[in-house]
């Protein structure tokens, strides 16, 4: 299957409409991802919004950001616990499919955070 651009702002957008979660986006225009089939890659973001929903319970920030170089995706919520909750072991190989690297970061009694640095899509 060849690979075309996916849209995150859009894919972002879509799934947020469909979850009907609270959510604070600040979304770039003009994040383009090469991808042969999304679905993998919604599975991922569906996963990720709600991990923080159940965890946190609190407001998720959403922010994509265009670079020179990549684009960057983060989501974060509050954390006001101390232990750090484990994540799934296979989103990391879900984001490299799609040239994206994956970090989770925990700061007890601040914030859970993921963030995915993509590389752009040749257009």
């Amino acid at each position: 299957m060849d690979s075309r651009p996916v849209d995150l702002r859009e894919l972002l957008l879509l799934i947020d409409q469909q979850k009907n979660l609270d959510t604070n986006m600040l979304l770039d225009h003009g994040c383009l991802i090469d991808a042969a089939d999304p679905r993998p890659l919604v599975k991922a973001i569906n996963y990720m919004l709600n991990f923080l929903n159940e965890y946190s319970g609190e407001r998720i920030e959403v922010a994509l950001n265009l670079n020179a170089e990549n684009i960057r995706l983060k989501l974060m919520s509050f954390w006001e616990h101390s232990e750090v909750p484990a994540i799934a072991d296979q989103l990391a190989g879900v984001f490299a499919d799609y040239g994206g690297v994956l970090s989770f970061e925990a700061e007890p009694g601040k914030y859970l955070q993921f963030m995915i640095t993509f590389s752009r899509a040749n257009t």
